[in-house]
């Protein structure tokens, strides 16, 4: 009996510890090239790529301070790589407006040498200032496409780092087009696809198409540091309440990635198996009460399977079986 209860602690004891997870490692076969350099990723790295991904039925050219505020408070989150001044990689909305303000004083460079007019540009203009002008003379109406005093009354981008919503979906077709370095290495996978235009300084039609309302759009991130997975837990946990913020915020958004497509079973894995095993134990409970009429022999019977749990626990340990 002593020998029994001493088991029995050990084995209760013991199941307190039980890690979770099934590491990629356990999912190749052992002494592999794939193996081995999972190991070592796992080790000495704990890198992953990840992704948040903003969806439809939210005004993306009047909530751009919301997304950039979306952006930037995953500096928050302790294994998100940051650039040398603690803060994070631009991503494409930030990208389009740096390209834009480029533009912008480009234009304003020319305007005040007289090189371009409110009403034309002259072939001393440069290629940036006369891009400039097309998108500035852009209203974002599509029965009245373009003013040309707008000209001198609108910025491509505010005081406030906010590009001009009215025309956003126009200056996105340009930038999508006309800047593809940056548009490929931003990862933003737009989707609808912008429309395609290619400016030609020497073209003087002036209407650029407007790209259609995006409902998917990609902000890439980069972790590091998670060599278990209770390191990753606290990660998607932590991103999981930083994205419910925001959504209640009015930002539909969630997470992706390798990270919470393999480890965010394990978020919900031991409440999930406590509620499964107690429904299996009322279960038996009930059927043997009725079946023996003895409430007592249901109890003993449904100890004795908690013991047999417990004990299995404890094996799991000793074996280096994780839950």
């Amino acid at each position: 009996m002593l020998l029994l209860t001493g088991i029995l602690g050990v084995s209760l004891f013991a199941s307190m510890k039980l890690p979770d997870g099934l590491e990629l490692t356990d999912l190749v076969p052992q002494n592999t090239n794939e193996h081995r350099f999972l190991s070592v990723q796992g080790k000495l790295f704990g890198f992953y790529s990840m992704f948040a991904v903003t969806q439809g039925d939210f005004e993306y050219p009047n909530n751009q301070k919301l997304l950039h505020e979306y952006h930037e408070a995953f500096v928050r989150v302790s294994h998100v790589i940051k650039n040398d001044n603690g803060g994070l990689p631009d991503f494409w909305l930030s990208l389009f407006r740096d390209w834009l303000l480029n533009l912008q004083r480009a234009f304003d460079r020319d305007y005040r040498e007289g090189r371009i007019t409110q009403e034309r540009w002259y072939a001393n203009a440069s290629n940036d200032a006369i891009l400039a002008y097309k998108l500035l003379v852009q209203t974002g109406h599509v029965d009245n496409p373009i003013d040309k005093s707008l000209v001198t009354q609108v910025r491509l981008v505010d005081s406030e780092g906010v590009i001009n919503p009215e025309a956003f979906y126009n200056y996105l077709s340009a930038w999508a087009w006309n800047d593809v370095l940056a548009y490929g290495a931003s990862q933003g996978n737009l989707r609808p696809e912008p429309r395609e235009w290619f400016h030609t300084p020497s073209d003087f039609e002036l209407k650029i198409p407007k790209s259609a309302p995006l409902t998917y759009t990609q902000l890439p991130f980069y972790l590091h540091g998670l060599s278990d997975t209770a390191d990753i837990k606290t990660m998607i946990s932590q991103i999981r309440e930083l994205c419910s913020k925001f959504e209640s915020r009015g930002l539909p958004n969630y997470p992706s990635g390798i990270p919470f497509i393999f480890w965010e079973q394990y978020m919900n894995l031991r409440p999930g198996l406590l509620k499964a095993i107690g429904c299996a134990l009322l279960a038996v409970f009930v059927f043997v009460s009725l079946l023996l009429l003895s409430v007592w022999a249901a109890l003993m019977i449904v100890f004795n399977v908690v013991m047999m749990l417990v004990q299995l626990l404890g094996v799991m340990i000793l074996l280096g079986i994780k839950l």
